[in-house]
């Protein structure tokens, strides 16, 4: 390359070229550092993120998360522009291939996960919910995965019409949290293909500065203590993951989810979803225009 990307080139860049062509422009795998520093390529490291550096325009020298938060980005760029070029795709085709695309070369292991997962508490990450270490979730169980996603596939198409039923059908999904990573991301991805599938004008789930969910409010009015509070209770409570699930709690919880999304007008009327949405419209986290790069703004010029 012979100048820097700026932002705005960045995005003409994934407009154009496929998702390859732009890993091997910018010359670097973002989950190539603990990979490097674990088998002692530091070398290789240094090299690699010298090219990154030459490749991208930035107003100072960046974290790691900060690059992270770069190609994960890029990679959420592609599962935008496959949601908007697949609107009849059958739903199980657009999650899958919405988990590979926002998950793109992370070294990880894609598909359905095979083991137990908890999510909802961030430490790492400085939350505006004060009870957030409270709010720990668990997945749907592995040996129940299949059929509780199926009956959410199904439910794309037999629910009504509605921006409601989209967001109550986003949430349903990260609560089954099928993937070992990226479910926020490819539940963000759902809503919006919901809206484009069901003919609805598209919108967008806002994003924060990190690139995860805009979380905004304090305390029991913030956005992740809603949301959780909503997932517990399309689980009918036995999602919690605290005290210790055990695996009858496990097929309850399946059985509750896979229940909510064949009545999914119950959920809505609910003081839960009621309260969920109401913040969400009036801190506007539903967006006429995609989020995307957003948060890239900080550190490139």
């Amino acid at each position: 390359m012979t100048s820097s990307l700026q932002l705005a080139d960045l995005k003409r860049l994934v407009d154009v070229e496929n998702i390859d062509h732009v890993y091997d422009l910018l010359g670097y795998d973002y989950e190539c550092e603990s990979n490097f520093e674990r088998n002692g390529g530091r070398d290789e490291l240094r090299i690699r993120r010298a090219r990154f550096l030459e490749s991208i325009c930035l107003r100072c020298q960046p974290r790691s998360e900060q690059i992270r938060r770069c190609f994960n980005q890029i990679n959420c760029s592609y599962a935008e522009a496959f949601v908007l070029a697949h609107r009849t795709t059958p739903p199980a085709e657009v999650v899958n291939s919405l988990n590979e695309l926002v998950l793109y070369r992370q070294g990880k292991r894609l598909g359905p996960r095979e083991r137990a997962i908890e999510f909802g508490a961030r430490r790492d990450v400085d939350f505006v919910d004060p009870l957030r270490r409270y709010k720990v979730l668990q997945g749907t169980c592995p040996s129940h995965l299949a059929g509780v996603t199926r009956i959410w596939c199904l439910a794309v198409d037999t629910v009504s019409r509605s921006y409601s039923h989209a967001i109550a059908l986003a949430m349903c999904f990260i609560a089954i949290h099928p993937f070992s990573d990226g479910n926020g991301r490819v539940g963000r991805m759902l809503f919006t293909w919901l809206c484009h599938r069901w003919g609805l004008a598209i919108k967008w789930l806002a994003e924060g500065d990190d690139g995860e969910v805009l979380r905004t409010g304090v305390g029991i009015h913030s956005t992740e203590h809603l949301m959780a509070q909503l997932m517990i209770r399309a689980a009918d409570g036995h999602n919690r993951a605290f005290p210790y699930a055990s695996h009858d709690s496990c097929g309850k919880a399946a059985d509750a989810l896979s229940q909510t999304l064949r009545n999914l007008d119950l959920l809505l009327a609910t003081e839960q979803f009621r309260s969920l949405e109401e913040h969400m419209s009036t801190f506007r986290h539903l967006q006429d225009e995609s989020p995307r790069f957003a948060s890239l703004r900080e550190f490139m010029c």
